[in-house]
């Protein structure tokens, strides 16, 4: 069975579609096999390295979770419908890179964030050594060549430069109302994804957060408020509420709502 668990080796956790607990442990020396996943405490799968990011996903009636492994610049899977489920390859390869296209093509950095998008079998990929924001779309099943990889957001993807536009280092993704939206740290500030418009836009700059609040990068929870009108942000130590703010449009603009 598996091993008890221990709170220093959680390196990531997730919930699968039937509210099973998917647990990744991840100890930092000793014994071989060191790294494992544990499926609600009673199921226990081996790994063959670290895993810093992982998101479930339902595909043609079978469950899946996509696993990002520390420094690879590669996406996996296991397919937790078998009864010993083997990582195997969803996309990229072992040569980093930037390109976008199908499972062989594509090429990603070493750092990758992955979420799952509501209610469709496609991925959302913070690529934060590439400052991109990607998606991987799985038409057929995990693992097939048709699976794609396409650019979301990134004026200066693969390069990160230092423009306006440019969205520096995106990190962890927190969905909020079950993968509709998304929010994740970057270099500037605090960013929201709007999945069904594939759009990105800033709801805090790091100069307009107040000096007791920790680094946004080390954030570690997104969760509506209790009214649904502000969201907890939660840190190891502390927590702070994100309300949103009005301001009027710019002239000849009018709002979605009506008036100025």
């Amino acid at each position: 069975g598996p091993a008890p668990p221990v709170n220093d080796t959680v390196s990531a956790t997730v919930q699968d579609a039937s509210n099973r607990t998917l647990v990744f442990y991840s100890l930092p020396y000793g014994r071989s096999k060191r790294h494992w996943l544990a499926v609600n405490t009673t199921t226990s799968v081996p790994l063959p390295g670290r895993v810093c990011s992982a998101a479930a996903l339902v595909c043609q009636g079978r469950q899946y979770v996509v696993v990002a492994f520390c420094n690879a610049s590669f996406l996996a899977f296991l397919d937790l419908s078998l009864a010993s489920p083997t990582p195997r390859v969803l996309i990229g390869a072992s040569t980093p890179g930037y390109h976008e296209g199908f499972k062989t093509d594509a090429r990603f950095e070493r750092v990758l964030h992955v979420a799952s998008e509501a209610g469709r079998s496609s991925l959302f990929v913070a690529d934060t050594l590439n400052c991109a924001v990607r998606s991987v779309s799985i038409p057929t099943l995990p693992g097939d060549f048709a699976t794609r990889s396409y650019l979301v957001h990134g004026y200066t993807a693969a390069i990160c430069s230092t423009v306006p536009t440019a969205i520096l280092y995106p990190g962890r993704l927190f969905p909020v109302l079950g993968g509709t939206y998304f929010l994740f740290p970057a270099g500037g500030g605090l960013y929201q994804l709007d999945a069904p418009t594939r759009s990105v836009v800033q709801v805090l700059a790091s100069s307009k957060a107040p000096a007791w609040m920790p680094d946004l990068s080390l954030l570690q929870s997104v969760a509506l408020a209790a009214n649904s009108s502000a969201l907890v942000l939660a840190f190891a130590s502390t927590s702070a509420v994100l309300a949103p703010s009005q301001q009027r449009c710019d002239a000849g603009f009018t709002s979605v709502a009506g008036g100025a």
